[in-house]
C-alpha cells in the first residue's frame, strides 16, 4: 500500500512549510495524511472484510494528484473485453 504524503517525522524532515503546504494542496482534503489514515486502510485489508482483496495496489493518498493523468495502459491484449462476452 503506497501511502501519500503523511505527516510523520520522517516525511516532514527537511521540508519547509511552503513545500508541506504545496503537498497538502494536492489532495482534495487539502491536508497531509496521518498515520491513522493509513492504519485504517491497512486494518481493513487485514480484517476479514478485506479477505477477497489481493494482488491490488491500494493507494492511501486521499486522491492526491501531481497533475499527471492516472490511468493504466494495458497495451495489446488478445483477451475479449468483459462487455463483449457472449450472453446466454
Amino acid at each position: 500500500m503506497p501511502p501519500g504524503a503523511t505527516a510523520t517525522d520522517l516525511f516532514l524532515d527537511g521540508k519547509d512549510q511552503q513545500t508541506i503546504d504545496r503537498l497538502a494542496a494536492m489532495a482534495p482534503l487539502e491536508r497531509l495524511g496521518t498515520p491513522d489514515d493509513i492504519a485504517g486502510a491497512v486494518a481493513f485489508l487485514a480484517s476479514p472484510a478485506g479477505h477477497w482483496i489481493n494482488g491490488q495496489v491500494i493507494r492511501a493518498n486521499a486522491a492526491a494528484s501531481d497533475g499527471r493523468p492516472r490511468h493504466h495502459t494495458f497495451g495489446r491484449s488478445t483477451a475479449m473485453p468483459f462487455a463483449s462476452w457472449p450472453r446466454r
